[in-house]
């Protein structure tokens, strides 16, 4: 068992106290490092009904080994209460045969024996109570001290910090920390400035696509109870890239009227300029991702292609055609005795219905009736066998539109 070495004039004081309690670690040199332990000796008044000795732990001396308080480290490193043996003596009983621990910190436990093991799982400053008995099996006498306990997070240590990285705009970027530690929170920085916490509070934080834009600095920020440390800044290299555009839907075939629209597909590093040209001439107000016609006319037809510019180059896309004809015209040809039939010009892959009406009678909305539907494959079409048996009857091709 280690003993402390006191000054004569010291243990003089202390043996006018009595009963003496001592509160010793055995093999304490072993535990002791990399942490340490502070050792208190309370002595008090024993109480005058005789069998049973308490030690009052509001008076006495402190007498300290490195440090203040008792400091163990949370988790599995570095423990300084496992596996150490508590040892009380009394000056009426000698040493302690047997122990009763109080308020341990969440984690650890006492042995009748004396002995403290486990893994705390609790940061904080405790105060245990631990009572020594004359004899095994907490029998005969007894007699008590107290004793703080902290307990801390293990401090973290980056061991692998983040790594500059170079990638292509677009590419998925990961940065990672590996360090030691207990409760460990993260959080990421760039330019110094703390990144959302929605996405930057993991030991890893991902850009999917990167952006010109997130080229920068980056570092990690990990803190506990302990302490805080900051990795060392890593930087994140963006490389541009020059556009390429296509145009979205290709060529169109339209009537004068419909709604039309070409849009610029584009990949590459943003922002982008567009450019919209019919043939070689500009269109001045058409600079967006796509254009659109809310009704094309006959001299919208012409072929279109967009250029595009970034900061890392230009790209114009292939022409497309925009074809725009006059509106269909429905033919009566000659008459049987029954029915009739009707052709109308066409373009090819539309679809056309005929559509009938008994009598307009100057209603506003008439209700027509679907009579047949055709897709047309050629220039004109022809819809055969139309009932012509009633006095009159009012006829309509309507062209369904095209499917976006």
């Amino acid at each position: 068992m280690k003993r402390l070495r006191l000054s004569a004039l010291t243990l003089s004081a202390l043996l006018q106290l009595s009963p003496l309690v001592r509160l010793a670690l055995a093999d304490a040199g072993a535990v002791l490092s990399p942490v340490v332990a502070v050792l208190r000796w309370l002595a008090g008044a024993a109480a005058v009904s005789g069998a049973f000795h308490t030690v009052s732990a509001a008076t006495g001396l402190t007498i300290t080994q490195g440090a203040n308080t008792v400091t163990t480290v949370q988790g599995t490193n570095s423990l300084a209460l496992a596996g150490s043996r508590t040892l009380i003596e009394s000056g009426d009983y000698g040493a302690a045969v047997s122990y009763k621990f109080a308020s341990l910190p969440p984690g650890l436990k006492g042995s009748l024996q004396g002995v403290v093991t486990g893994t705390p799982t609790n940061t904080g400053v405790f105060t245990v109570s631990v009572t020594g008995f004359e004899k095994a099996n907490l029998g005969g006498h007894s007699f008590e001290t107290t004793f703080p306990v902290s307990i801390t997070d293990q401090a973290p240590v980056i061991t692998v910090p983040p790594t500059s990285q170079t990638v292509d705009a677009g590419a998925s970027v990961t940065f990672s920390v590996t360090s030691t530690g207990t409760n460990l929170k993260y959080r990421w920085l760039k330019n110094d400035i703390e990144l959302p916490q929605a996405v930057a509070t993991n030991a890893t934080y991902t850009i999917a696509a990167a952006k010109p834009t997130d080229a920068g600095t980056y570092k990690v920020r990990l803190s506990n109870s302990a302490n805080t440390v900051l990795s060392t800044p890593v930087t994140l290299t963006v490389k541009a890239t020059a556009p390429t555009v296509t145009v979205s839907p290709g060529s169109l075939d339209l009537y004068d009227g419909e709604a039309a629209s070409f849009t610029a597909q584009v990949t590459g590093s943003g922002p982008f300029a567009y450019q919209w040209s019919q043939g070689s001439q500009p269109l001045p107000p058409a600079t967006n991702a796509t254009l659109a016609f809310p009704a094309v006319a006959l001299a919208d037809a012409g072929s279109y292609a967009v250029t595009v510019n970034s900061a890392a180059g230009s790209a114009t896309s292939g022409p497309v055609t925009l074809n725009v004809s006059a509106r269909p015209l429905l033919r009566l040809m000659p008459l049987t005795s029954s029915t009739a039939d009707l052709t109308t010009t066409s373009l090819s892959n539309r679809t056309y219905v005929l559509e009938s009406l008994p009598d307009l009678n100057g209603t506003a909305t008439p209700a027509w009736t679907a009579e047949q539907t055709n897709v047309a494959s050629a220039l004109t079409q022809t819809f055969t066998n139309v009932s012509a048996s009633v006095s009159q009857r009012f006829w309509r091709v309507r062209v369904a539109p095209l499917t976006p």
